[in-house]
């Protein structure tokens, strides 16, 4: 669990080097600086050891010379976070937790539901019950989860055994008939207080033009039927330049689900 929200910080901080590298690309040459004039500051730049007084008239170059600046710094302080990242993972490497060597085995995945032990009868009557599931592309389904469940993506897996860990009743992939329209939403949640129906769609393909048309008509379908976002229908989004932040999916079910 750990390992892996390890593996996701650092390909988040190895997109924003790029990134960070794209626009310094755009920056004028050199690097800005200022020297005290009494009480006031002056600005200059230095480029291959020469160095240049920037008058106030000039203000435009300033604020680009001080944007690198900021960019060089953050670039830095980027380069040492991955720097520590990859030190981490190296000495932890990629064995998994206790919690997940217990959610994964098999030995012991008939257990998961007594997680929810402390739920409404009928809630708990509602996790153990057989629904129908997404026949659609099984072979997709490559990624581990917990309980012995298999997932199309390692974001999924890991909203699932959040859901999970926290006791959060849930199916994936439940079939959803909105009137002449059955949809699989990937994870249907009853909350364990208010008993109450809330879908969660991760959305991890936003670079597809024709994925995101046809999730958006998903979520139309949604709006129209009742499903609203911060009421009953969470959405989670994803691109490769920009992966799911784990940190905001535990945020998420603090929030709304507990």
């Amino acid at each position: 669990m750990f390992y892996h929200k390890a593996c996701l910080e650092l390909q988040n901080v190895t997109n924003q080097i790029k990134m960070i590298e794209q626009k310094m690309k755009q920056c004028p040459k050199g690097m800005l600086f200022s020297r005290q004039n009494g009480e006031y500051h002056k600005w200059y730049y230095s480029d291959k050891g020469k160095t240049v007084y920037i008058p106030k008239k000039n203000r435009a170059l300033a604020e680009k010379l001080f944007r690198k600046k900021y960019f060089t710094c953050l670039l830095n302080d980027s380069l040492r976070q991955k720097k520590a990242l990859e030190s981490y993972m190296k000495s932890y490497g990629s064995a998994p937790t206790e919690t997940d060597s217990l959610l994964n085995s098999s030995k012991y995945e008939e257990f998961a539901p007594s997680l929810y032990d402390s739920l409404p009868e009928y809630i708990r009557k509602w996790t153990q019950e057989e629904y129908v599931k997404n026949p659609f592309y099984p072979e997709e389904k490559k990624v581990p989860g917990a309980a012995g469940e298999y997932f199309r993506s390692k974001s999924e897996a890991w909203i699932q055994k959040e859901l999970l860990r926290r006791g959060i009743p849930h199916r994936y992939e439940c079939a959803l008939t909105l009137g002449d329209r059955t949809l699989y939403p990937d994870f249907m949640i009853l909350h364990p207080v208010t008993g109450k129906l809330i879908i969660w769609e991760h959305y991890g393909m936003l670079d597809d033009p024709e994925y995101v048309r046809r999730k958006l008509a998903q979520v139309e379908l949604y709006l129209a039927n009742g499903f609203f976002p911060s009421v009953n229908f969470i959405a989670t989004f994803e691109s490769l330049e920009h992966p799911l932040d784990f940190s905001l999916v535990e945020k998420i079910i603090e929030t709304y689900l507990t």
